[in-house]
């Protein structure tokens, strides 16, 4: 074990799993190893593997983790393992992350929240757990794992979860927005994109467009700049870059620059597969960049449109898929008006006085589960 933890501090996981090339009853013996394996091919993004490794102890992890009070020692006191998690709570979490990089959002929530019931005060638990009811829509019961919690911002968890809630906040008051969490940041912090897409938003919302254009196109240049730097695909990065994007698309959508939402959420959807949230808000933009453009040509007045590309038929079948893709997701009322709505925007029967946003407004203002 400590030799694949020093390759790994080394950079060298290749080399550190060819370490770990044990068989099945050494991980059994010492499961330990399956879970620093699993961090290692997370680390690299093969998450399917990943969960592999952790389900060949799923019969003996609860009796043997958090048992062995001399190993937990000896790891804790380890100058490469100690900051390895080898709980339960850990555990469960791992499995729960990695279904949802699987698009298994129901498993995910499953052992996120029994990973939270064994370590309530985990921040990046919660936010984990958070998260995913968040992109389930389920977003009273994302707010509330969090509307306890007073962080004061000082590592990244912390400034997700205060960015989260503000984020909730704002979609369960859609028609008069509330982003009173995000205005407690500390000026320090306004490198982060996920904070600045906030600050666009508190922009617009106020009625400061130029200010809201500015700190968008400050978090698009941070983000793509931060993106590059950032070797590991491991799932808490890869969502916390998908998480961003849903702000920074928002941000966009609040400024009528529904071309750059498009391209944001279609980024956003590339990065975990089948997140109800993503696949709604993408087909939202879309529907709305086929309305815009079609309200363009009937008033002739096209310098700010989003363009013909967005009535192509590509558009409309990606619109298709990710419409069926919600179907069982949102209200039926909701679904079959949004699906033709789309439906008329790109097929040019569109008409002039709809106006696409009740869908949205009408969805948000109805109980979540």
């Amino acid at each position: 074990m400590d030799l694949a933890a020093a390759y790994t501090s080394q950079n060298q996981r290749r080399e550190a799993l060819e370490a770990l090339d044990l068989d099945a009853e050494t991980f059994l013996k010492y499961p330990e190893l399956a879970l620093l394996k699993a961090d290692i091919l997370d680390y690299l993004g093969q998450y399917q593997p990943a969960l592999t490794s952790l389900q060949l102890i799923e019969s003996i992890a609860e009796a043997e983790l958090d048992s062995n009070a001399d190993r937990l020692k000896a790891y804790s006191k380890s100058p490469l393992l100690y900051p390895v998690d080898f709980s339960m709570a850990g555990y469960q979490y791992r499995l729960g992350q990695l279904y949802r990089a699987l698009g298994n959002n129901k498993d995910a929530l499953i052992h996120l929240e029994a990973a939270l019931e064994n370590n309530p005060s985990n921040l990046k638990i919660r936010l984990a757990c958070a998260e995913t009811h968040s992109l389930n829509m389920a977003f009273h019961s994302a707010f509330d794992l969090l509307s306890e919690l007073n962080v004061e911002q000082k590592d990244q968890d912390s400034l997700d979860i205060a960015c989260l809630k503000s984020e909730l906040m704002a979609f369960m008051t859609t028609t008069n927005p509330s982003f009173d969490q995000s205005q407690q940041f500390t000026t320090g912090l306004v490198t982060y994109p996920r904070l600045l897409a906030l600050q666009s938003r508190i922009a617009a919302s106020m009625g400061e467009l130029e200010v809201a254009r500015t700190y968008l196109d400050e978090a698009h240049k941070a983000f793509f700049q931060n993106n590059n730097a950032t070797p590991s695909v491991n799932v808490a990065n890869i969502s916390r870059r998908q998480m961003t994007l849903i702000g920074m698309a928002e941000a966009a959508l609040e400024l009528k620059d529904i071309a750059l939402a498009v391209k944001l959420y279609q980024q956003a959807t590339a990065i975990l597969p089948d997140q109800p949230l993503v696949n709604w808000r993408y087909a939202n933009s879309l529907a709305l960049a086929a309305e815009e453009q079609r309200k363009a040509e009937i008033l002739s007045i096209t310098a700010h449109a989003p363009g013909n590309e967005f009535l192509s038929g590509a558009n409309q079948a990606q619109f298709n898929i990710l419409i069926e893709k919600v179907k069982n997701t949102l209200e039926q009322n909701d679904w079959v008006c949004l699906k033709a709505r789309g439906a008329s925007a790109f097929e040019g029967e569109w008409q002039l006085m709809v106006n696409y946003e009740p869908v949205w407004k009408a969805r948000m203002q109805q109980p979540q589960w």
